[in-house]
């Protein structure tokens, strides 16, 4: 970058220093979230975080986090409170319920990135776990936040 002068390269030089400052307090957090489990339960916690939205079954989870996937649902279940694939849906829908509410993309294509089947699959799991098919979901939080509405709609079983 050198030690040039003007607005730009000083607006370049704060943007990559405050890019920086943030990746750094990011992954100082997920350590340290990561420190709360057994190792093997943040490696799984952490694959279905990052691939929520591909094929994700338990024997892939397991298969990355080195465990037996019945080890893996009880020690999971011991330290997260819920199955790998109940977290997984529950993050799927948390995913398509924030698209819904800060994006403009289509039922369909909201389905296709977190991971669903088709838009029918998502429309119900949505309504199911929230109360409201998406269309109904998008226009009742148009002006809330979108989690405090799940608040009023009990926890759905998987």
């Amino acid at each position: 970058m050198g030690h040039g002068e003007g607005v730009s390269l000083d607006r370049l030089r704060n943007s990559m220093g405050e890019a920086v400052f943030n990746d750094y307090f990011y992954r100082a957090n997920l350590e340290e979230e990561d420190s709360r489990y057994p190792r093997a339960v943040a490696r799984a916690k952490r694959y279905i975080d990052n691939n929520f939205a591909s094929h994700c079954d338990l024997d892939k989870i397991a298969d990355f986090a080195n465990l037996n996937p019945r080890y893996l649902l009880r020690l999971f279940k011991q330290h997260i409170g819920i199955t790998p694939t109940r977290y997984l849906w529950r993050l799927r829908a948390e995913k398509g319920v924030y698209l819904l509410h800060q994006s403009k993309l289509s039922v369909y294509q909201i389905a296709e990135q977190c991971g669903f089947q088709s838009a029918h699959h998502f429309s119900r799991h949505i309504k199911e776990q929230y109360g409201l098919p998406p269309t109904n979901l998008r226009q009742a939080t148009k002006n809330r936040n979108p989690f405090e509405f799940n608040r009023d709609v009990p926890d759905v079983r998987y």
